[in-house]
């Protein structure tokens, strides 16, 4: 399913008299990552221009690259497609391979757990079907075309995580990849600053609900608290409720049962614990039974799952328990975590926290929620970032241990960690906090 260069012209409607048959291996944005027989996508953005990229990756082995027709600079051997907009041209190639691939295709979106939920319908859908579906977040405008390019092999269904930063994102995304079934996970604050509101974050992500090839749209039941969405005839998703079409209903002894209107499964076990980890595989399961699988294929398939990196991982390091939990934080994921923690063994509840970010004007209201919370369930806290003192403060006035750092260098430095500890490491991506857990 490998595409030749002449055919990557052909779909851009580009002279191809002097082109060859050279099959394109795979398809780049960031010159690192060009490999022997590439296509690199020259895109400029606000920081790089991908043109200053094309010696790298001829030197790197790519054969080809989609230029804009302004640049007059050298080809450093590379074959040159230029067009008025790469950006443009990679979601026509994407759309066209897309077309040509022809699956199922299942789109991902919320504030919390797009990554997680993909990752387990990924396990639970390849029980039964051949099933693509990025390594990663691959869920921008760039990222995931570029995935859409790569995916070479045969597949039955195709899942993709679909972000939104700014007002008009799902559009985009959802032109080059049309959905089959869509689910809409929980929103909270994250990324509010771009959109003006929670609400207008709700509103962006909902348009994953509808469109033109759509048959089924599956909602997280507290997002039903943003607007009125129950006319669209949605199939919606939570824990122990009687109100949503599909639930995960907990029983003694650590087990569930899965009901889907008055229909329920037999008691079982799951190798998860965490709260919005069950909420994101009840998302599954809603999107599994559309997909004709059975109560029993997908509790079978369920043994398989685990948390994704950086999302609630548990590490025992010298006799302290490490919740790793660092890849992104909102209110939302932040209330989540502490309701999941389990208890020390027999030492204190320490945070490690990164300021949430893109916040905007909910910036203080939102650490403060945050800091309420933390301080019922936390002995002490270290914090990374100026929006944190809210935090920090707050824990100061009750007697608490709290200390802001301004490095995360100085964090690593100064936390003390005794034996029998529970630590959970949160905060933003762009704090990299999980690199304070490698160290240890």
């Amino acid at each position: 399913m490998k595409w030749s260069l002449k055919q990557y012209a052909q779909i851009l409607s580009l002279p191809i008299a002097n082109l060859g048959n050279e099959i394109i291996q795979n398809v780049a944005f960031d010159s690192r990552q060009v490999t022997s027989g590439s296509l690199f996508f020259a895109l400029s953005g606000e920081k790089v221009d991908g043109h200053q990229f094309l010696e790298f990756a001829a030197q790197k082995g790519a054969i080809a690259a989609i230029v804009s027709n302004q640049y007059i600079g050298e080809s450093y051997g590379l074959t040159l497609l230029p067009v008025s907009d790469p950006l443009l041209a990679l979601a026509l190639l994407a759309k066209a391979k897309l077309e040509e691939i022809n699956p199922i295709v299942i789109g991902i979106t919320g504030s919390v757990g797009k990554t997680t939920t993909k990752e387990f319908a990924k396990t639970i859908l390849q029980s039964k079907y051949r099933v693509a579906a990025p390594a990663g977040n691959s869920n921008t405008k760039i990222s995931l075309p570029t995935f859409i390019l790569n995916c070479n092999e045969p597949c039955e269904i195709m899942i993709l995580e679909m972000g939104a930063t700014h007002a008009g994102d799902i559009d985009y995304l959802l032109n080059i990849a049309p959905l089959d079934y869509s689910i809409l996970t929980n929103i909270s604050k994250s990324h509010v600053s771009s959109f003006g509101g929670v609400r207008q974050v709700a509103r962006e992500k909902s348009k994953i609900l509808s469109g033109p090839k759509l048959k089924g749209g599956i909602v997280c039941e507290s997002v039903l608290n943003f607007f009125d969405v129950c006319d669209l005839g949605l199939t919606t998703y939570a824990i122990e409720s009687p109100a949503t079409t599909v639930s995960l209903l907990p029983g003694s002894k650590g087990e569930f049962q899965l009901r889907e209107k008055q229909n329920f499964s037999h008691p079982f076990t799951l190798p998860i614990s965490a709260s919005q980890h069950l909420e994101n595989f009840t998302a599954v399961v809603a999107l599994a039974l559309k997909l004709n699988m059975s109560f029993n294929e997908i509790i079978d398939a369920a043994q398989n799952l685990k948390p994704f990196a950086h999302r609630f991982q548990t590490f025992e390091k010298g006799g302290s328990t490490y919740i790793d939990d660092s890849y992104n934080a909102s209110v939302t994921s932040f209330l989540s975590a502490f309701e999941s923690l389990p208890k020390p063994k027999g030492g204190k509840r320490i945070g490690v926290f990164g300021a949430m970010r893109e916040l905007g004007e909910f910036s203080k209201e939102a650490h403060a929620i945050v800091a309420k919370e933390a301080l019922e369930i936390f002995d002490e806290v270290h914090c990374i970032g100026d929006e944190c003192r809210a935090i920090v403060d707050l824990f100061s006035l009750n007697g608490k241990s709290a200390k802001l750092y301004k490095q995360k260098e100085e964090l690593e430095k100064q936390m003390k960690i005794s034996k029998g500890d529970l630590v959970l490491i949160k905060g933003s991506n762009s704090f990299k906090l999980w690199e304070i857990l490698e160290k240890l």
